[in-house]
């Protein structure tokens, strides 16, 4: 992974995402690389990645649910986005994309640019190690430039979790970064785990 910093202009203090009245989106046809503050959380079955993107934004969320066809089977996908403002008034463009690898195909798409990368892992989920270096993989090449934070949903559903552990697996397959607990129904636990990755500055990866 590279190398990235807060992103220039951004004022990273206790209010960060401030709360908002509830407002129209920015032009919805304004190219999405054109956007300087880009967030994306990628998370797999039961993350929370939907919950986390509606719990910080100041508009309604534009939700895409569209079929695929995988095989002989289909499944649905959802595509979210949202916004929400910035210390010194800037849009945070916030996207969630689901962690699937048979729909990464609109990975690259929507990475192009990112300021940052959540990845969101469901503590349930017994691949869980495999998983979050999997994307951190992927990730980290389609925006070299980001910055990474993992987020640990549903720890307290997983009495065999430990977070030390956790943290230091992914330190031993080449990640370092910031690996956290979140409970994306709370605010301010989002907008923290979103301060962190603000204020970032190394994705991690040796």
């Amino acid at each position: 992974m590279g190398k990235a910093g807060s992103p220039t202009g951004l004022r990273i203090g206790a209010g960060l995402v401030q709360p908002q009245a509830r407002r129209a989106l920015p032009d919805s046809n304004a190219d999405i690389d054109s956007f300087k503050n880009k967030l994306v959380f990628v998370g797999n079955v039961e993350s929370g990645k939907t919950t986390a993107i509606e719990s910080v934004s100041d508009v309604a969320p534009m939700s895409t649910r569209m079929p695929v066809a995988i095989g002989h089977t289909s499944a649905k996908f959802t595509l979210d986005y949202t916004t929400a403002r910035l210390d010194d008034g800037d849009w945070l463009h916030i996207y969630g994309v689901p962690g699937q690898r048979h729909l990464d195909f609109m990975w690259p798409m929507v990475c192009d640019g990112a300021t940052g990368i959540l990845v969101l892992v469901n503590a349930c989920d017994p691949e869980r190690l495999a998983y979050t270096t999997s994307m951190l993989e992927e990730f980290s090449r389609l925006a070299p430039d980001a910055s990474f934070t993992v987020g640990v949903t549903r720890s307290d559903l997983a009495s065999e979790f430990r977070l030390d552990e956790f943290r230091h697996a992914l330190a031993a397959k080449g990640f370092r970064l910031p690996v956290v607990k979140v409970d994306t129904r709370e605010p301010a636990q989002v907008r923290f785990l979103i301060k962190i990755l603000l204020s970032g500055r190394s994705a991690g990866k040796r």
